[in-house]
């Protein structure tokens, strides 16, 4: 288990002044943060947020427990704060159903979660409800084949691989299927619970599809080298940065967590130091989310990049 972090009322000091604010000055405000299991998106998610809140709410206490052992672990630093807190944040996707569930009695705010309306967290993400809002990672899995299928234009089948019993599994699995039908692209998936699992579905789907995709889940995201390795030499596309950075996956439109990481300060400053209500806080997305290729990758299976996405892809070499 992670230990607890506090981060006190930060001290400005300004370069060649002898004048700073006392370090021990009360925080104007307490905010927890808090979420179950590694992860390496809420992990981003929380330094793009602990970064901003230092440059732009020095005032704002925060005490984190990230990485617990589990849920449950979580939810009982979540309900602790309930009592001591003035905002709570809570990351990763069942963070936010489990505020959906248990409403805040302060202002509740999630990131490094997928789409809230899928989650049946909130009804409607421009105007929130239950006293939630917050940040997503989602983007339509249609806007990434707008982009993606331009990179692969012959692409006759695809194959998902997601994690099972995963709460943002069901969303990849029918938004996947609805673009692939779409383009009349043969449509292919499997669950997996571990490793094993995904080595051997990809052992069985790699003579049936032209492209591996792979879902939003940590077991895809910790494990893509285990798909690379088994897709028989057929690409295999992202819809999350790390498999790409490691050199698994050759393309992803993807957001960036660290901006949500920032834009969620936005909404926590929104609330507690503009006193804005939380329902007046839209839900916020990444609204540039960067098209990142492996050019190892690319060179490997002969794609070539159309000059209008150029301008906005990130070459990983």
């Amino acid at each position: 288990m992670r230990k607890a972090t506090w981060i006190p009322a930060m001290l400005l000091v300004a370069v060649g002044s002898s004048c700073c604010r006392d370090v021990a000055a009360p925080p104007v405000a307490r905010v927890g943060v808090v979420w179950s299991q590694q992860s390496g998106m809420a992990d981003r998610v929380w330094q793009g947020f602990a970064d901003e809140m230092r440059k732009r709410a020095p005032g704002v206490a925060i005490d984190v427990h990230g990485s617990l052992k589990d849920e449950a672990a979580a939810a009982s630093v979540y309900e602790e704060f309930q009592g001591t807190k003035d905002a709570v944040v809570f990351l990763r996707s069942a963070g936010a159903q489990y505020m959906a569930k248990h409403p805040p009695r302060v202002p509740g705010f999630f990131g490094a979660a997928d789409s809230p309306v899928a989650l049946g967290v909130l009804k409607d993400m421009n105007a929130p409800e239950g006293n939630i809002t917050g940040v997503t990672y989602y983007l339509p899995v249609e806007q990434r084949f707008s982009v993606l299928m331009k990179l692969l234009p012959n692409v006759k089948s695809a194959g998902l691989l997601v994690m099972k019993g995963h709460p943002s599994s069901g969303l990849d699995q029918g938004e996947t299927k609805a673009a692939c039908q779409k383009r009349n692209i043969q449509y292919h998936e499997a669950l997996c619970a571990d490793p094993a699992e995904l080595k051997a579905a990809a052992e069985a789907m790699r003579d049936k599809v032209d492209v591996f995709i792979l879902g939003t889940q940590n077991l895809l995201i910790d494990n893509s080298g285990v798909v690379a390795s088994n897709s028989g030499g057929k690409p295999v596309i992202s819809y999350t940065e790390e498999p790409i950075l490691a050199g698994n996956a050759v393309c992803g439109l993807v957001p960036s967590d660290e901006k949500l990481g920032r834009m969620l300060a936005d909404s926590v400053i929104e609330v507690l130091l503009k006193g804005k209500k939380v329902a007046q806080v839209p839900v916020k997305t990444d609204p540039e989310p960067k098209l990142v290729i492996y050019v190892a990758r690319l060179k490997q299976h002969g794609m070539t990049v159309p000059e209008d996405l150029m301008k906005n892809a990130v070459l990983v070499k």
